[in-house]
């Protein structure tokens, strides 16, 4: 999974320019799905990195990862990923010292609700493409479960695993 490129590095490859509008990480009872994909009980605590990208000036992606406040003995920080320079991958490879082994993703055509549409200002009910994304360590260890809107007249999605 090493060679899994940052968002900005794969906008950049692109001939466009990505910016991180705005980044925030709070402690917040799990949702009922990053509970189950973590693996912890019902509103566990957990930390809520939540990150907009624009290209080229117009926002295209609002993503929200989940990440257990701990992960072994390990207590996690999550604030590299506020900054532009570390993406999830990296951070998972360098600061939790966590390689990402599998990575499920799930993608769903979905209509802007009031979050996503504030987040990438279009109108409640535009097209979107939704990320479901669950990370694992070796050992299917659950490390991430992340959740992204992108707008797909800005950005084309691929994945490739």
């Amino acid at each position: 999974m090493s060679k899994i490129l940052a968002y900005r590095d794969r906008i950049q490859m692109a001939g466009h320019t990505a910016e991180l509008v705005t980044s925030s990480c709070d402690t917040v009872p799990s949702p009922p799905a990053a509970a189950e994909a973590l693996g912890l009980p019902a509103r566990s605590p957990v930390w809520q990195v939540t990150r907009i990208f624009s290209v080229d000036d117009v926002r295209a992606a609002y993503m929200r990862d989940y990440v257990p406040l701990k992960i072994g003995a390990n207590e996690i920080d999550p604030s590299p990923m506020l900054g532009i320079d570390t993406d999830l991958f990296m951070f998972l490879d360098r600061v939790v010292l966590r390689p990402a082994a599998q990575v499920i993703t799930d993608l769903e055509a979905v209509l802007a609700s009031d979050q996503g549409a504030d987040a990438l200002r279009v109108p409640v009910g535009y097209p979107l493409a939704r990320t479901l994304q669950t990370v694992f360590g070796h050992g299917d260890v659950p490390l991430v479960y992340g959740v992204a809107l992108h707008r797909t007249d800005i950005v084309r999605i691929r994945i490739t695993r």
